[in-house]
């Protein structure tokens, strides 16, 4: 089964890929093989169905996303580390900026 963080921004995608990038430089035990991180990807001039879905999923949680990106768990014996990957993204680009779906459903 996989288990995914969906993530949405209030920044844009460049700032978030930016701020993801030096996240996983600063946590390597994390990023370089237990969680995986996807670009980046801008909402703000969204065309496709998919991405206003997305938009659709962050209001419904209070949040005017204008970027996403998907945090996946790589190696299953890390799953207890997913608290500590929550926070250091929270950290990173700021609690209140960040939204975070477990499966795109669970609010974390």
């Amino acid at each position: 089964m996989a288990i995914d963080l969906f993530c949405y921004c209030s920044l844009d995608a460049n700032k978030v890929g930016d701020e993801l990038e030096l996240m996983a430089k600063r946590n390597p035990d994390l990023f370089s093989g237990k969680f995986l991180i996807s670009a980046a990807k801008d909402l703000a001039s969204s065309v496709s169905y998919y991405d206003l879905v997305e938009i659709e999923i962050s209001r419904e949680n209070g949040l005017a996303a204008q970027s996403s990106f998907i945090v996946s768990l790589n190696d299953k014996r890390s799953v207890d580390l997913l608290p500590v990957v929550e926070k250091i993204l929270k950290n990173a680009l700021g609690e209140e900026k960040v939204l975070l779906l477990l499966n795109n459903e669970e609010r974390r």
